[in-house]
C-alpha cells in the first residue's frame, strides 16, 4: 500500500506534490507525516522571511491511501 499527500486548494483537495513528473508517494502514513512536518517548517520559514503572505497549517494537508490497480487492499 502507498500513500500520497493532498493539499487543500480552496474547497477541493489535490495531489500537487510530485517527483520526476509523477505523484510523490510514501511507503507509510508516518513517512508522509514526516514530509508534511518538514514542508510546514519550510513554509513557516518562508512566511517569517516575508516570502509568503500567510502561513499554512497542518489542516491544509491530508494523507490518502493510493489505490493501485490490481493491488489487494
Amino acid at each position: 500500500m502507498r500513500f500520497i499527500v493532498e493539499t487543500r486548494m480552496g474547497s477541493v483537495w489535490e495531489a500537487v506534490w510530485s517527483e520526476y513528473q509523477k505523484p510523490m508517494t510514501f511507503a507509510s502514513e508516518e513517512e508522509a507525516e514526516v514530509e508534511i512536518a518538514e514542508t510546514l517548517e519550510d513554509l513557516q520559514e518562508a512566511y517569517d522571511l516575508g516570502d509568503m503572505s500567510s502561513p499554512m497549517c497542518r489542516d491544509e494537508f491530508r494523507i490518502v491511501t493510493l489505490s493501485v490497480e490490481g493491488e489487494n487492499q
